[in-house]
C-alpha cells in the first residue's frame, strides 16, 4: 500500500500542472526511508516547518529560515545548493493535493490531516 499511495501522489502532481519534482523527491525519501511519515509531514508544514530527508535533501518553510518573516517561497535542497523553489500558493496547492491522495489510501487519518492542512492554509493564505 506504501508505494501505491507514494505512485498515485506522483501522478496527481503530475496532474497538478505544477513542478513539483524537487518537492516530490524530498517527501519520497523522507518517507521511503522512515525518516518521518505524511501526517507528521503535514503537521510540521503548520507549524511552519519543512522536510528534511537528509543531508543534502530537504525543503524549507517559514521556521526553517534564520529570518522567517522574509520567508516568501518553499526552497528545496538537493545537495548544498538551492535546486528549486515554489510559491507558497504552489506549495499549497501541492499539499492539498497530497492530502487527498494521502487520506484516499489511508481514511482513517482523516481528522488528523485535515486539521493540519487547516492549519497550514491559516499560517500562509490566511484562510
Amino acid at each position: 500500500m506504501k508505494m501505491n499511495w507514494l505512485n498515485d501522489l506522483e501522478n496527481s502532481f503530475d496532474r497538478s500542472g505544477i513542478a513539483y519534482g524537487d518537492l516530490f523527491y524530498v517527501l519520497e525519501a523522507a518517507m521511503t526511508a522512515d525518516v518521518i511519515k505524511f501526517p507528521d509531514i503535514i503537521k510540521d508544514a503548520s507549524n511552519g516547518i519543512g522536510v528534511y530527508a537528509r543531508e543534502g535533501l530537504s525543503y524549507s518553510l517559514d521556521q526553517d529560515w534564520d529570518e522567517p518573516q522574509n520567508f516568501d517561497k518553499v526552497i528545496c535542497f538537493i545537495g548544498d545548493i538551492e535546486s528549486s523553489s515554489l510559491s507558497i500558493d504552489s506549495y499549497i496547492a501541492l499539499m492539498e493535493t497530497a492530502v487527498n491522495v494521502y487520506l484516499s489510501n489511508f481514511p482513517d487519518g482523516k481528522k488528523r490531516v485535515m486539521n493540519s492542512l487547516a492549519r497550514l492554509k491559516n499560517r500562509y493564505l490566511g484562510k
